[in-house]
C-alpha cells in the first residue's frame, strides 16, 4: 500500500471523489497535497483524504455550489457514513450564518442539506472542526472502542479553464485519528488565563484553538518541509536574479499559470525567447546564465531586465519580477522599468542599532513631502534636514510611509507595485540605507509602514496577472479585489504567498536595517467584509465567526512570531480601524 506523507500527516489515497460537472475544462491536483496515484489505488480508510470539486454556478448576484457523492467502490457504505458526517458537520458549523444565498448539498441520496455560502467569501474554510464523529469500522466488530476522526480542510484550490479563468474549486479534507490530535493540535499557550480573566470569551474557546492550530501547522510545515523558518523567510536569496561566485546568474520565479517563462533585457538585445526558464515543481521556474569569457558578468549593474511570460492563451507578456530590488521610471516612460541593482561598492552600515525603546514616541513621516520646496523631496534631504529636527523634538522613533515602490504617487504609498524595491523617487537604495543608519546614530529607531493588506492592480509594473492569470498571488474572482480601493487581495492560504510576504518582512529588516513595522490595513485583512459598511460595537461576536479571514489571521500570527523570534529587538504595530 502506497503512503504519501505531507506535513507529518499520513495521507492515504482518496476513497471518495465528487463528480465535477464541467465539460471542456481540466485541472491538476496540487502536488503539495496529493499525488496522481491518489485517484487510482485502493486504500485503507481510517486515515483518509477526501477530495471533492465545487463547480461554480453563477446566478445574477450569488454563487452556488452543488456536490454529489460518488457512490462507486466497494467501500461505499463506510464512505457514505463519513460523507454524511461531513455534511452534518458543515451544516452545524454554518447554522448560525444562514442567509438567503446558499447551496444544495446532496449526500448519496440522503437528500439536500442546507449549506450557506456568503457571496463575499464563497470559499468556506472549516479549519479544525469539532465535534468529531465515531469511525465506523472493523474496530467495533472486534469489540474495540471506535476510533474518533477529526476533519479539517486545506485552503481551496482553484480549478481553471485552458484560458486561465476560474471555473470551480476543490478542497482536500484530511481526517486523522484522535490519538494523533495531541501532537498535531497543541494546547493554546496561556488560554486558560485569558478565559479566567474574561469569562465572556469562553464561548469562543474553540475559535482560539482553531486559530492557534492553523498557526501551528503553518509553522510546523515550514520547519519540516522548508528547512526551518530562517531559511524559508530568506527566499529573497534564491528568488529573482542572483550572482554566483563565478559571475553566472541564477534566476528563479514562481509563475504557476504560465506556459513558458523567459528572461530578456539589455544583456541579450531584448530577444524575448533566447533565455528560457526550466519548469520545476509547484509552479516554479529556473534559469542559469553562465558567465562570459574571463568571468564577464552576463548582466551588468544598472541594465534593464524583463520576465517574459507566455500565458495559457498564448499571449506574450512582459513583466517585472516580483522580487525585483530596484525599479524606476525613466524619461517619459509611463511604466516602471526593472533595473538590475548590483553596485560594485554596496553601502555598509557604520552605526550600531539602538536598543529597543521601553516607550515609543513616534514621528510619522513621508520622505517625498518632507520639504517646503515644490518638488518631491529625497532620502538625502530627510537625512540631513529632517532627522536633526526629529531628534531635537524628543522623538525616539520615525515611521516611514510610502517606501515600498508604488507607481501611483498620490496613493501615499498604499498601492504597492514592487514589494522588495525602495521607492526610486527619492533616490537610490543606498540613500535609504544611509537615512536609517544616521537615524540609528541619533538613537532613533525606524519603522516601515508595510502594506501587506493589498497590492496595486497594475499588471505592467505590478504583481497583478504576473503569470497571465488573475490569481497566483491573489484570490481569483470577486474575492481577490477590494471594491473600494480598486486593488488586489492576497491569498494568504497559498504557500508561495506566505513565502513571498514573510521573506519581504525579513528583507526590509536585514537589507535596509528597519527596526520593525506598522502593518497597514489590518482590518481589511482580518475580515472578509474588509470593514466596508460594517460598524463595530465592541461585541465579541463581531471578531469571530465566518466573517473572519482565518488565513490572513494565521499569516499575521506567523509573521509576528517570526519577527519576534528572529529579531526580538524589532517592534510590530497593527493599524486597525473599528
Amino acid at each position: 500500500m502506497r503512503k504519501e506523507s505531507y506535513s507529518n500527516l499520513e495521507l492515504l489515497n482518496t476513497v471518495i471523489e465528487v463528480n465535477l460537472s464541467l465539460k471542456g475544462y481540466h485541472h491538476q491536483s496540487d502536488k503539495a497535497f496529493i499525488k496522481k496515484e491518489a485517484y487510482t489505488k485502493p486504500l485503507r480508510f481510517n486515515k483518509t483524504v477526501i477530495i471533492f470539486n465545487l463547480p461554480m454556478l453563477r446566478n445574477e448576484d450569488n454563487v452556488a455550489y452543488r456536490l454529489r457523492a460518488n457512490s462507486e467502490g466497494s467501500g461505499f457504505k463506510k464512505q457514505h457514513r463519513v460523507w454524511s458526517g461531513l455534511l452534518g458537520m458543515l451544516s452545524r458549523n454554518a447554522a448560525a450564518e444562514r442567509t438567503a444565498t446558499g447551496c444544495d448539498v446532496t449526500s448519496g441520496g440522503r437528500g439536500p442539506v442546507s449549506f450557506p455560502f456568503l457571496e463575499k467569501w464563497p470559499l468556506y474554510r472549516v479549519g479544525w472542526a469539532a465535534p468529531a464523529w465515531p469511525y465506523p469500522g472493523d474496530r467495533e466488530k472486534e469489540g474495540k472502542s471506535p476510533e474518533f476522526v477529526l476533519p479539517f480542510f486545506t485552503s481551496p484550490k482553484c480549478i481553471k479553464s485552458r484560458e486561465g479563468n476560474a471555473v470551480g474549486y476543490f478542497l482536500v479534507l484530511w481526517s486523522i485519528s484522535a490519538a494523533k490530535m495531541a501532537s498535531l493540535n497543541p494546547t493554546v499557550p496561556e488560554l486558560h488565563r485569558l478565559l479566567e480573566g474574561d469569562p465572556h470569551l469562553t464561548t469562543f474557546k474553540q475559535d482560539f484553538e482553531r486559530r492557534y492550530a492553523a498557526f501551528y501547522h503553518i509553522w510546523k510545515n515550514i520547519e519540516d518541509n522548508e528547512g526551518g523558518i530562517n531559511k524559508f523567510t530568506r527566499s529573497y536569496q534564491t528568488f529573482g536574479v542572483h550572482r554566483f561566485v563565478d559571475g553566472g546568474l541564477l534566476c528563479k520565479e514562481w509563475a504557476p499559470g504560465a506556459e513558458a517563462v523567459f528572461l530578456t533585457g539589455d544583456f541579450n538585445n531584448w530577444n524575448p525567447f533566447s533565455h528560457p526558464y526550466k519548469k520545476m515543481d509547484f509552479g516554479k521556474w529556473e534559469l542559469f546564465i553562465p558567465s562570459g569569457p574571463d568571468g564577464v558578468k552576463p548582466v551588468s549593474h544598472g541594465s534593464k531586465l524583463k520576465v517574459v511570460i507566455r500565458s495559457q492563451t498564448g499571449e506574450i507578456l512582459y513583466r517585472i519580477s516580483p522580487w525585483a530590488r530596484y525599479v524606476a521610471r525613466q524619461g517619459t516612460n509611463v511604466t516602471y522599468d526593472w533595473i538590475h541593482w548590483e553596485p560594485p561598492i554596496p553601502y555598509r552600515r557604520r552605526h550600531p542599532v539602538p536598543k529597543k525603546p521601553k516607550s515609543l514616541r513616534i514621528y510619522e513621516s513621508h520622505v517625498g513631502i518632507a520639504s517646503p520646496e515644490g518638488k518631491i523631496a529625497s532620502y538625502k534631504n530627510f537625512t540631513h534636514n529632517v532627522l536633526p529636527k526629529v531628534k531635537d523634538l524628543g522623538y525616539n522613533c520615525i515611521q516611514l510611509m510610502a517606501i515600498m515602490e508604488h507607481a501611483y504617487y498620490a496613493s501615499f504609498g498604499y498601492q504597492v507595485t514592487s514589494f522588495f524595491a525602495a521607492s526610486s523617487r527619492y533616490g537610490p537604495p543606498d540613500d535609504l540605507k544611509e537615512l536609517i543608519d544616521v537615524a540609528h546614530s541619533m538613537g532613533i529607531v525606524v519603522l516601515l509602514d508595510v502594506v501587506h493588506s493589498h497590492a496595486s492592480s497594475n499588471s505592467e509594473d505590478g504583481l497583478n496577472k504576473f503569470d497571465g492569470t488573475d490569481s497566483a498571488f491573489f484570490h481569483s474572482g470577486p474575492r481577490g479585489t477590494h471594491s473600494l480601493w480598486d486593488s488586489r487581495l492576497f491569498d494568504y492560504g497559498n504557500w508561495e504567498v506566505l513565502r513571498f510576504l514573510l521573506s519581504n518582512l525579513r528583507w526590509w529588516i536585514e537589507e535596509y536595517g528597519f527596526d520593525g513595522f506598522r502593518f497597514d490595513g489590518v482590518t481589511s485583512m482580518l475580515y472578509h467584509h474588509h470593514g466596508i459598511g460594517v460598524g463595530f460595537s465592541g461585541d465579541y461576536s463581531e471578531y469571530f465567526g465566518m466573517q473572519v479571514d482565518e488565513d490572513a489571521l494565521a499569516y499575521l500570527m506567523v509573521a509576528n512570531h517570526m519577527i519576534n523570534l528572529l529579531h526580538p529587538e524589532c517592534t510590530t504595530i497593527a493599524e486597525v480601524i473599528f
